[in-house]
């Protein structure tokens, strides 16, 4: 199993300069995001990764689009990153933060291979296994009172083994040192999806992430959605909803333990108070909103996530001016029922 990339050096694909394998050109985000999704221009560089692997081809098919160049073949997963050429820095958080999780024993796709494809551009990528289950998302509003709760419950077991993956200064040390990042400072400070928000609550945002700085760092998936944490089927004789499955390390870090909680309550749960209230039992409400402002302040996309809530409340982000106004809207979302 290749857990970091191979030696620059022998990753060529053999191919004469200007003989490239990739036909698109990347400049910029935009650029990007008008290919990456594109079956036609990625063949064939998954076709040399299948045969420098060994691995059995089939014609790609479609995934849920998210930042990367995610496609599947056959029963596996090829996911090929964004190249700098794109205006992200291409990073092996992923790789590392799966061989973290599955060490704590925290299922997983499993990784097959991974490595970077020099052509016109430097592609990294990751092959890992197909798993065949139902996306939480999708599964949620079918479900009853008592599957919420159990639900719950697991999730609350994974966010356990999650935080013990690391457990003090010596171990998040060889996690970074494996590739795992640390960054959600500089994610937070400049974060440009503050920008619709006022300049008050801007500097809040610096002050929270600068105290968070001063916090114990535990391992973190980060983006943990209803599309990111599927359901197998349901173990005959048991009442649990299944054996859960964790997709895409992309977003994982070194971070507060609340980091985690953004994604799920606005993603995963949606606001469900079933599931909230089996999740986080052991919190009042007065002390899971305190970590939850916290937490949005500071996850990287907690702006989108509370420019979601002030639509549903119908305000505008910019006459939002601290951290209080921040933790009073979220009280009102909190003690609304249903999903919106």
């Amino acid at each position: 199993m290749c857990m970091r990339p191979p030696e620059k050096g022998n990753l060529k694909t053999g191919f004469k300069k200007g003989d490239f394998l990739f036909p698109a050109r990347i400049c910029g985000w935009k650029s990007w995001g008008q290919v990456y999704q594109s079956i036609d221009a990625f063949r064939p560089i998954i076709r040399e990764i299948f045969r420098r692997h060994s691995l059995a081809y089939e014609e790609p098919k479609h995934l849920t689009p998210g930042t990367n160049a995610v496609f599947q073949v056959g029963k596996q997963i090829v996911k090929i990153y964004a190249p700098a050429e794109s205006g992200l820095v291409p990073t092996w958080a992923e790789a590392a933060g799966m061989k973290l999780a599955e060490a704590a024993g925290i299922p997983t796709a499993g990784i097959i291979c991974c490595g970077e494809l020099q052509d016109r551009y430097t592609f990294p990528y990751l092959v890992m296994n197909a798993v065949e289950g139902m996306e939480a998302g999708d599964w949620r509003p079918k479900a009853t009172v008592s599957e919420k709760e159990a639900f719950a419950l697991e999730v609350r077991r994974l966010l356990e083994r999650f935080r013990s993956c690391v457990r003090n200064d010596a171990e998040a040390e060889r996690a970074q040192q494996a590739g795992v990042p640390c960054v959600f400072y500089e994610n937070a400070v400049g974060n440009r999806r503050w920008e619709a928000f006022s300049s008050s609550l801007r500097e809040e945002v610096e002050r929270n992430a600068e105290n968070a700085l001063k916090e114990k760092s535990v391992f973190v998936h980060g983006d943990l959605t209803g599309e990111n944490v599927l359901l197998l089927p349901k173990r005959e004789g048991t009442t649990a909803t299944g054996r859960l499955f964790v997709l895409d390390f992309g977003d994982c870090q070194l971070a507060p333990f609340y980091y985690e909680w953004p994604p799920l309550v606005w993603e995963l749960f949606r606001w469900d108070s079933v599931m909230l209230k089996s999740c986080f039992k052991e919190y009042s409400e007065e002390e899971f909103l305190t970590l939850l402002t916290k937490a949005v302040l500071l996850h990287d996309f907690g702006a989108d996530m509370l420019k979601d809530t002030c639509r549903w409340a119908g305000i505008r982000p910019v006459s939002i001016g601290n951290a209080e106004e921040v933790r009073f809207l979220l009280q009102r979302r909190l003690r609304t029922e249903g999903d919106v």
